[in-house]
């Protein structure tokens, strides 16, 4: 297995009750095979046959194995439960026993909280069981895992403050460590290492557009949603297959040609001047900039509720007043490179967590799309939270939108539909938003 996390990865450590929100409330906490014979053997003690279904858990497989064992708590062993020490109460086994689902595998959640979480939010499982005793989801989260064949990426939430925190404080561009380790896929599942490389090499190529210091933000990620609008185009047609295969040559040339184009010296002013070009070609531009984020945040307002204050978030962003102070503050000229410095940790995180996903579905572009109006959606409720936002807010902002959004899958499924059928979110309503000047 080829394993590969971010720079920060290792500087993530959980920050207990200094925290300003606490990860056991709001989702549903799945529990591994292992972890629930182990709650079995705590409420019985006496020796019990396990259920037969018990190994074949889709949870088992919903959390990755560690980069580095010496830094991460998912390398504590289960082989630790059969020594633990620590006696429990019997207030707290009461409490347990109620908050085990066996039958579903999961932690029955009391008004949207962990059960076992103390007056203080701490982990009362920790207190009195010992930190083995932690089921895989809570013993790893806040990390996450994707798995390509071989290749496993894993990265922080940042539906967790202190992953937030440190993402979107990065002083530098992240880039992603490799750890090459003798195991096999875990699944077993394969995909086309060819395709996989090349996306590899794309989503580098959007990093180093999205990076570019001649021009404002805005203007990178236009050119990151032009790029892979262009590149989505060109699959959709069946340019990089021969023989209904993926072919890495040609699908290697186009992207060269592409990158040359976008990453060129005079790829700013030539791309800018191509984009009014189309947009005053048009005989009305479609949507006003107030019309086209009204849109965007009513498809926001359909998620189902997560977040407890999810609703009244997107009401504060619906604002009149909030939507003309964020129209005015984010497309300044002068808003270039380091001062944006977040935004961009913001943006790269959801093109490395994201993107290569295109390998199981096709849709590189909708990636991109996602991860532009997550960071337009992230910022603009940075802003509401207080007429005018700073860095700090801006993390707050990331880690409610990841666990409103990232952590509910039916609610990504609503969003990337959403995204993908209404006319407003096509590549050039987009960016025509993106960069009014040009109307």
């Amino acid at each position: 297995m080829t394993y590969q996390y971010p720079s920060y990865y290792h500087d993530f450590q959980c920050i207990s009750k200094d925290c300003p929100d606490t990860c056991c409330q709001g989702w549903n906490i799945s529990i591994d095979p292992e972890s629930l014979k182990h709650y079995r053997r705590i409420l019985h003690p006496s020796p019990r046959t396990e259920s037969a279904d018990d190994s074949d858990s889709p949870a088992s497989h919903n959390t990755p194995e560690s980069p580095s064992c010496s830094h991460s708590p998912q390398a504590s062993s289960f082989s630790h439960f059969s020594q633990a020490s620590l006696k429990p109460s019997p207030a707290f086994l009461r409490r347990f026993r109620k908050a085990i689902d066996f039958r579903r595998r999961t932690i029955r959640l009391s008004n949207r909280r962990c059960p076992l979480l103390t007056e203080k939010n701490l982990c009362g499982m920790y207190l009195h069981l010992g930190k083995d005793s932690l089921c895989r989801t809570c013993r790893i989260y806040p990390r996450h895992q994707e798995e390509f064949g071989n290749l496993q990426e894993i990265s922080l939430s940042l539906s967790c403050p202190e992953a937030a925190r440190i993402i979107l404080s990065q002083k530098t561009r992240p880039h992603m460590l490799t750890r090459q380790t003798a195991k096999k896929c875990p699944s077993g599942q394969q995909v086309d290492e060819d395709m996989l490389a090349w996306l590899i090499h794309v989503r580098e190529t959007l990093l180093n557009i999205l990076w570019r210091t001649d021009c404002s933000l805005e203007t990178s990620v236009s050119m990151a949603l032009a790029f892979s609008h262009d590149l989505q185009r060109r699959y959709s047609k069946g340019c990089f297959h021969r023989h209904n295969h993926f072919c890495p040559e040609k699908a290697g040339q186009v992207l060269n040609t592409l990158s040359q184009a976008y990453l060129s010296e005079h790829a700013t002013p030539r791309f800018t001047q191509t984009l009014s070009s189309r947009i005053t070609s048009e005989e009305t531009v479609p949507y006003s900039s107030c019309q086209w984020l009204s849109s965007l945040l009513k498809l926001y307002g359909t998620l189902e509720p997560v977040v407890e204050i999810w609703p009244w978030l997107i009401n504060l962003c619906q604002n009149s007043q909030n939507i003309q102070s964020y129209l005015k503050s984010p497309f300044s000229p002068t808003a270039y490179d380091n001062d944006r410095l977040p935004e961009k940790q913001l943006l790269t995180y959801f093109i490395q967590v994201y993107f290569l996903g295109t390998i199981y579905d096709d849709n590189l572009y909708h990636k991109v799309r996602f991860a532009a109006v997550s960071w337009l959606t992230i910022r603009l409720m940075a802003g509401s939270l207080v007429y005018g936002w700073t860095d700090s807010r801006l993390i707050q902002a990331a880690y409610l939108y990841s666990r409103q959004v990232e952590n509910y899958d039916q609610n990504l499924d609503i969003l990337f539909h959403g995204l993908s059928t209404e006319k407003c979110f096509r590549l050039l309503p987009f960016l025509s938003f993106l960069n009014p000047e040009i109307i």
